[in-house]
């Protein structure tokens, strides 16, 4: 990391000059700056502090690399680094202002948008063909869940839901690491509901899947925004979304078919079961 936002930096200086640098990864200096993922330290109190204990949770937190990016940080918002920040919510706009002693106008939020030539309702006809697709009767219930990183993005809990859900099948779009990837298979089966969950990696067409699915569940530990429950809301579907993060912030009240919930498969199978 700290390698990266070297050479960043020095790959700027030898192309320059130039007019505006707009940074969006893991850099220190730049004019413009998009923060699409948050502060580090609430990251890790959202993520790190929920999936990990004991040692291995202080290891993760204080851990070099974690120490690096942290410094990056530090360094992109002093002034003199930057000439705007650009925040993916409010909510993260809030963190960079509580953590770093900016002026309010110096964070802007900017959300995110939905390409709708991509995103939009299925037909009839279409929802029966992708269940031909999987295998499954044309008249099966289908929860969605699309993200990568399943631990952060809460899969286990998905499939607890799933467990709970009689009858009712589930789709699982998303990249994850290999070893990962066949743990949450394992663990999918350990639960029941193995030949129920159909995970299909990443897609080309995410849009074509939601349009079939009944329901998207996304029951993430952490969030900075979460471009899979709009996308969802976009194809015709409502969302059953975990309170963490900024998507109940950023949406509840202003988009029908969406519902918060405390993160608990039970409670995640009760409120799709209401929907």
């Amino acid at each position: 990391v700290w390698l990266f936002d070297r050479l960043c930096e020095r790959a700027v200086r030898r192309a320059g000059p130039f007019d505006l640098v707009h940074g969006f990864a893991k850099t220190s200096r730049q004019d413009v700056y998009y923060d699409g993922s948050g502060c580090l330290a609430d990251f890790q109190r959202y993520s790190i502090d929920h999936m990990a204990a004991g040692w291995r949770r202080s290891w993760r937190r204080h851990s070099p690399h974690q120490r690096v990016v942290a410094a990056i940080e530090r360094r992109r918002y002093t002034r003199g680094n930057f000439r705007r920040i650009l925040a993916i919510s409010e909510m993260v706009r809030g963190q960079i202002l509580t953590r770093h002693g900016l002026e309010q106008h110096e964070v802007e939020t900017l959300y995110p948008g939905v390409d709708l030539a991509r995103f939009r309702p299925g037909s009839e006809a279409s929802r029966r063909e992708l269940r031909r697709e999987l295998g499954i009767p044309l008249d099966a219930p289908l929860i969605a869940f699309l993200g990568s990183d399943y631990r952060r993005k809460g899969l286990s809990t998905f499939l607890k839901a799933l467990s709970h859900l009689d009858g009712v099948h589930g789709l699982v779009i998303g990249r994850e690491k290999p070893a990962r990837a066949r743990f949450f298979a394992e663990q999918a089966q350990a639960f029941g509901v193995g030949w129920r969950c159909h995970f299909l990696g990443i897609q080309p067409d995410p849009g074509h899947w939601l349009a079939g699915a009944d329901c998207l569940l996304f029951p993430s530990h952490f969030d900075a925004f979460g471009s899979a429950v709009l996308e969802a809301l976009a194809c015709g579907i409502p969302a059953v979304v975990s309170r963490r993060g900024a998507l109940p912030m950023a949406t509840i009240g202003a988009c029908a078919g969406f519902s918060a919930i405390s993160g608990s498969s039970l409670a995640t199978a009760a409120t799709f079961t209401n929907i």
